[in-house]
This record gives structure tokens, sequence and C-alpha cells, in this order.
């Protein structure tokens, strides 16, 4: 019994870090798509695709093997939480364990924010480049200002609904962990607890669904050309 709560512990620490982390090679991946093109274009082949997958996995694994190897030596705790209705890591008291596991999971949610405000801005001084660039030996001037205009809100929807879909799904489920490693989730409201691994889930569908529309939307506004 205990070998498969720690077993199911660890399951849940080192996919939680998985789907951050490919979500954060994902938002890294548009960045070089449109901001660096040429060294998308140069770097991401086959192999090297290959490569940054398997460094995802070990990367996840490193950030949860801690706690699991803390847990068999008696330095952190895996225990059944009936909210969570699973084992959950327990590092109440245990501050060096909480501030690694907040801080690993921080980096790959900074590196999305980071990069998706980094492309938007991007972006947007190349449409105003390219309009002023139009403008000066447009016929007329009227239909290159509403092209621009139209681009312009394109944009903002495509990166304003991604932005959107991190804050939503990520953030809960990132804070309230974090609280829950140190203070304990008896202090969560239940209903808060049981929703911000459904809305954490959400975030990896609700971001497929965006790279849909991300790739053949992003083509009216792309400097990748």
């Amino acid at each position: 019994r205990e070998a498969t709560c720690i077993t199911a512990a660890f399951v849940f620490s080192y996919t939680v870090s998985l789907s951050l982390t490919t979500l954060a090679a994902i938002s890294f991946d548009r960045f070089l798509f449109i901001v660096k093109s040429e060294s998308h274009r140069k770097w991401m082949k086959p192999k090297s695709v290959l490569a940054i997958v398997a460094l995802i996995w070990i990367y996840s694994f490193l950030i949860a093997a801690p706690i699991f190897f803390g847990n068999i030596s008696g330095d952190a705790k895996f225990a059944y939480r009936d909210r969570a209705g699973t084992c959950f890591p327990t590092l109440i008291g245990k501050e060096p364990y909480a501030i690694f596991y907040s801080l690993a999971t921080l980096i790959p949610i900074s590196l999305m924010a980071i990069t998706t405000i980094w492309t938007f801005v991007f972006t947007k001084k190349f449409l105003r480049r390219d309009y002023e660039r139009r403008k000066i030996w447009a016929e007329n001037l009227k239909a290159e200002k509403s092209v621009y205009t139209m681009r312009l809100r394109n944009l903002t929807g495509v990166f304003g609904s991604l932005l959107l879909s991190h804050v939503l799904t990520l953030t809960p489920f990132y804070v309230t962990t974090t609280i829950a490693f140190a203070i304990g989730n008896d202090r969560i409201p239940a209903v808060l607890y049981a929703a911000c691994p459904i809305v954490f889930l959400l975030s990896n569908i609700s971001n497929s669904l965006l790279q849909l529309y991300f790739r053949r939307d992003s083509l009216m506004f792309c400097p990748c050309g």
C-alpha cells in the first residue's frame, strides 16, 4: 500500500511537471517560428525535436525525483488526501522541498509568459512598420488602414486568447498547490481543491485547440516569410 501511494504521488508530480514543460516548449517553438524564423528553420529538425522531447522528459523527472527520494529517506512525505483522491506530497515544515518544487514549476510558466508577450510585442511592431511602409505607396490609404486594423485585431485575439488560457488554467492550480505545500490542503476550500486539477487539465486541451488556429492565423501577420 505504501509503495502504491509513493508511486501515485510521484506520477502526479511527474505528469504535472511534464505538462507544464511541454506547454513551455510549445510556446518557445512559437516564439522561434515568428521572432527567429531563420533559427527555427535551421534548428527545428526532426533530430532536434526528438532531443528536445527527451530533455523535457528528463527535466520533468528531475523536478519530481527529489520529493520521491526524499520520501524514501524520510526527509519528505507522501500521504493520501481525501480531497485530492490520491496520494500527494506533504511538504509542511520541509521548506527546501517546497521552495524547490514551486520554483521548478514556476520556470516553465514564466517561460510561457515571457515568450508569448515577447512574440506579441515583436509582431505588433512588425505590423506597424509594414503599415508605415505600405501607406507611402498606397493608392487607397483607407483600405491599407483597414487591413492593418484587421491584422492587429487578429493578432491581439490570438495572443490574448493564449495568455487568457494560461492565466485561467495554470494560475489557480499553481497557487493552490503552493499553498497546500506550505500550510496543508485542509485549509483550502474543498470545491477549490477539487476544481484546480480539472482546470489544470483543461490547459492542455485549450492550448491544443488554440494551436489549431494559430499557425493558420499567424500567417496573416507573421514576419517569418
